[in-house]
């Protein structure tokens, strides 16, 4: 089975191993195993995954910090990887439609004229233009929300039990 990591996740995760040996010594690296072995385990075990386990609580690691019910930050993360991954659809399927468009505009200059192909090519580049003032919005935007999802805040120190 193969398995992909995003940076975005890799990353994040290192911060939060590197936090965790902030607040006590040793805690990020076991931390860090507690994740890999249920890494291998899933590895292993692909067809043993669902979406629920049979006590009607989600599969996770049982003795991380994330694993308790009340760090609500943690669970906002599939959120932000969701928006930045829609936003790079939109961005593809705007580019295909801006080649479709100057596909159609050579099309209707070569069969029905310049009257007809000239706006139709106009149009497409101005759809084009505005796609990319609308990533270029949406890319500042997401900006805002970089880094820690819970706005900002710090994770507190009360997870430390491993």
């Amino acid at each position: 089975m193969r398995i992909v990591v995003l940076p975005e996740a890799a990353h994040e995760f290192e911060d939060a191993a590197d936090y965790y040996d902030e607040q006590e010594a040793g805690l990020g690296l076991r931390y860090r195993d507690e994740v890999d072995r249920h890494i291998r385990w899933i590895a292993m075990h692909p067809a043993g995954l669902t979406p629920r386990r049979s006590a009607g609580e989600p599969h996770s690691c049982q003795r991380t910090p994330q694993s308790q019910r009340n760090d609500a930050p943690h669970m906002n993360r599939t959120e932000i990887y969701e928006r930045r991954h829609v936003a790079d659809r939109m961005e593809v399927l705007a580019l295909v439609a801006s080649i479709i468009g100057l596909v159609a505009s050579v099309f209707m200059i070569l069969t029905y004229g310049w009257l007809i192909g000239i706006p139709c090519l106009l149009l497409t580049f101005v759809c084009h233009a505005l796609s990319r003032i609308f990533n270029l919005l949406s890319g500042l935007f997401a900006g805002m929300h970089s880094g820690s999802p819970s706005g900002g805040k710090p994770v507190s120190g009360s997870h430390t039990q491993l």
